[in-house]
């Protein structure tokens, strides 16, 4: 892997070539069977993406149905010319889509990021659940980048295959779209950026009514996952905790809060999403080992 400085405006970036290592592809640990799925293929263009917003108005790009499987490609979220002026990548490696979208789309929010959709899962209104399967990562781009700028970050002045995510639904189709594509992160995102690159995946998308959510929930072979989101990390923290006690009280209700809320303290291991944004992530890692004997 080689490393090279640029010097894209108002900051400083790092481009990063040779990520395949990086990459990995696991198999999904799946929950309830599901019935014969279509699958799409969905890639970044300027027609599929919209830059740096969520709306419930944006207009589905692809209209699917509870089950169905699509493969989904993101697009990097940094200028073609900025990758070309690291001296790392050469032109030929920035693939076309993503010279279209920074020269055509015009329609942009407050963020930076390009997202792919969005996408309409029909059936799913307000009150159900989005189960999003995810069954295999790969990387889309040879290269990645780490960006910092001037008074951003944790020090202003100075998810992968085989998880499954669970979203409550706010508007009718769910509206799911997927962008922020990062090769490795680390706890905290702290100066601004992970390795930003463009991902492959392909994800099952499935209505449940069965289940209600306030907060988004994760599932992996190993754990499953409660996250805090807030402005104030302290409050993050806190709803990730009443979240815990919510989860294992539902799931094994023989268990008293009481006693959820101590296992939450002795065996649950709480990280740091990311603080470079304005609302601060607190992750809870709930371990299923710990609940054999209780099944």
């Amino acid at each position: 892997m080689r490393l090279m400085p640029a010097t894209p405006p108002r900051g400083s970036a790092l481009i990063l070539r040779g990520l395949s290592a990086i990459s990995c592809i696991l198999h999904l640990a799946t929950s309830a069977p599901v019935a014969y799925a279509a699958e799409h293929t969905l890639m970044p263009s300027p027609q599929t993406v919209h830059i740096g917003y969520f709306l419930f108005s944006a207009k589905p790009v692809l209209t699917i149905d509870s089950g169905d499987i699509v493969t989904i490609e993101s697009a990097a979220s940094i200028v073609p010319s900025v990758v070309e002026q690291s001296g790392v990548v050469p032109p030929s490696a920035i693939p076309q889509y993503q010279r279209d979208i920074y020269g055509e789309v015009k329609d942009r929010g407050p963020g930076p990021h390009i997202l792919t959709g969005p996408i309409e899962i029909r059936g799913a209104e307000p009150g159900d659940v989005l189960e999003v399967r995810m069954l295999e990562i790969s990387l889309a781009l040879d290269y990645g980048f780490n960006r910092q700028r001037s008074y951003t970050g944790a020090l202003p002045d100075e998810l992968i295959a085989g998880t499954t995510l669970f979203m409550p639904v706010h508007v009718s189709g769910a509206l799911f779209s997927a962008g922020d594509a990062h090769a490795a992160q680390g706890h905290g995102e702290v100066d601004l950026t992970a390795i930003e690159t463009g991902l492959r995946g392909k994800f099952q998308f499935i209505v449940r009514r069965d289940m209600k959510l306030v907060w988004p929930r994760g599932e992996t072979p190993t754990h499953w996952i409660v996250m805090g989101l807030h402005p104030n990390l302290e409050e993050a923290m806190k709803i990730a905790v009443r979240e815990t006690i919510d989860f294992i009280t539902k799931r094994f209700p023989h268990l008293t809060r009481e006693e959820a809320y101590m296992i939450a303290s002795v065996a649950v291991d709480y990280h740091v999403t990311q603080v470079v944004d304005g609302t601060k992530g607190i992750h809870g890692m709930i371990p299923k080992s710990i609940f054999t004997a209780q099944r």
